[in-house]
């Protein structure tokens, strides 16, 4: 299924008593998706076969905690809709399968009122957890199905593929019973996410890693700076996690990879010191060419000085190799080029002067990579080195039968050296760590829910009075246009060096210009 529940399976080989994998993986499933009511039972002690007055031991405090993940899991899958049950295979005599079903079973127990009650105002969610009983009792599928207890088996096994898509089915149920009593208050700062120095400090590794995996773009900083104060042994974790391929899968996103977990790892990365670190940020870095479409490369743009500031001579001289490399795609080089330029710059104005140099010297090269070329005379026009005008302009020049799709023109370069030397963008992206700001986050939450419930709420009634809010919403949306629609302009609104009116937080010429 995934690694979470496999965690959790290992865990349980301390306790033998405890349910077995498919009874755990069914018992564990009707607690996701069954009453909240259930939740307040002794959950915990079903599982280790204890009396339900048992009070747990540290150790068990932990395996209760994976399997809170597990549930989160769960939801991923149901929604994905590529939920299968954990049996085991081949299941010749249908036991592991009828232990999936005794497990949810138990668990509907727990809170048998709340799930009838649930059942009354949706039959067809009722007919699903009727089949599992059928499953394991052949009276049952006897009186509700009208199948012959002989042919119980034949039964069981012509039901067992089925499983999944009826719990599946369950699910979307579910969805659009709570889809009618859900709050459409928008969130504030008490619904976020938080966690006391005490609780992260007793955390370890391995529950860090997955609290970044299930608090997606709501992960608060105290769990980014509890990560990285753990320097190399958080490094060394998180470095694993990036060189894993299957965290990387877009198939896979549901069984343990996670978009915003390799967001937070580069994050956390970026903010420890040395040579471990440098070395997972070089890895995930090298996977540009090979994830192209991955937008993660644009959350990042601009942000990678920053993320190797703190890194060793070792890790900047890697990035120059890069940025160096013909065999390379124009983007990755142009990125390389600008954590070796702040790198440089950090280092004084003769060492930043050199690197800019050595970066002409690649661009007066006419047969490389052309958008490489014009990128990087972009970047030479932050600082307006007179020795390099005639190959700007030159540059320039080339572009001038381009037509929208010019990076920079002749009238760029007359502005740009008669405004003189402007802000490199690693000056303007130098802090990457904003984004788990309370602030940000409450932002982003109040953002996302007032998108999906103006969504739903104009797609329902069109005669809807917007109001100011639709107002705001609808300007939001507007500087979200396209590039074909930000080149209409005859005159552009905003200068190559503003913000881009597209809100991405770079320069309009690193953004929609181009």
């Amino acid at each position: 299924m995934n690694n979470y529940f496999d965690q959790l399976v290992s865990a349980l080989d301390a306790y033998p008593n405890a349910m077995d994998t498919s009874s755990l993986h069914g018992f564990l499933t009707a607690l996701a998706i069954g009453p909240d009511e259930a939740m307040e039972q002794p959950w915990p002690q079903a599982i280790f076969n204890i009396p339900p007055e048992t009070i747990l031991s540290e150790a068990m405090d932990e395996v209760e905690i994976t399997a809170t993940f597990v549930f989160d899991q769960v939801f991923d899958e149901l929604a994905a809709e590529c939920f299968y049950p954990r049996i085991k295979k081949p299941d010749t005599d249908n036991e592991s399968l009828k232990a999936w079903c005794r497990g949810f079973q138990q668990a509907v127990l727990l809170a048998e009122s709340e799930w009838e009650a649930f059942h009354e105002k949706h039959p067809d969610a009722a007919l699903i957890t009727m089949t599992i009983a059928a499953l394991i009792q052949p009276e049952i599928a006897e009186v509700a199905f009208s199948i012959p207890q002989e042919k119980h088996e034949v039964f069981v096994a012509e039901q067992a593929p089925l499983l999944g898509s009826a719990i599946e089915a369950y699910y979307q149920v579910l969805m659009e019973s709570d889809a009618e009593d859900i709050d459409v208050k928008p969130p504030i700062m008490e619904d976020l996410p938080q966690f006391s120095e005490e609780e992260l400090t007793n955390k370890s590794n391995d529950d860090l890693l997955l609290l970044l995996s299930i608090l997606d773009d709501a992960l608060p900083r105290e769990v980014i700076y509890e990560c990285m104060q753990r320097e190399a042994s958080m490094a060394e974790m998180l470095n694993q996690y990036l060189a894993d391929d299957l965290h990387w899968d877009e198939e896979q996103e549901f069984g343990g990879g996670s978009w915003w977990t390799r967001l937070h790892a580069i994050m956390i990365l970026g903010g420890i010191p040395g040579e471990i670190a440098g070395q997972g940020l070089i890895s995930a870095f090298c996977r540009m060419p090979d994830k192209k479409d991955d937008p993660l490369w644009d959350w990042l743009a601009g942000y990678w000085p920053a993320l190797f500031r703190n890194k060793f001579e070792t890790t900047h001289q890697a990035l120059q190799a890069m940025a160096e490399d013909t065999k390379l795609d124009w983007y990755t080089r142009h990125q390389a080029t600008e954590c070796v330029l702040a790198y440089a710059a950090s280092k004084g104005q003769e060492t930043l002067e050199q690197a800019l140099d050595w970066l002409a010297d690649f661009i007066t090269v006419e047969d490389g990579d052309e958008y490489f070329r014009y990128m990087g005379g972009c970047t030479l026009l932050d600082f307006v080195p007179e020795r390099h005008r005639p190959l700007l302009e030159k540059i320039a020049d080339e572009q001038g039968n381009i037509g929208l799709g010019a990076v920079f023109v002749r009238s760029d370069v007359n502005q740009a050296y008669s405004q003189g030397k402007s802000t490199p963008e690693w000056e303007r992206f130098d802090s990457p760590w904003e984004f788990y700001e309370p602030e940000k986050i409450l932002e982003r939450q109040q953002r996302w829910h007032s998108e999906v419930f103006d969504d739903q709420a104009y797609g329902e009634d069109e005669s809807l009075d917007c109001g100011e809010n639709y107002e705001l919403d609808d300007e939001w949306r507007n500087c979200h246009s396209s590039a074909v629609e930000t080149y209409a302009r005859e005159q552009p609104k905003v200068g190559r060096n503003d913000p881009c009116p597209c809100r991405s937080g770079k320069k309009y010429k690193k953004c929609c210009l181009h």
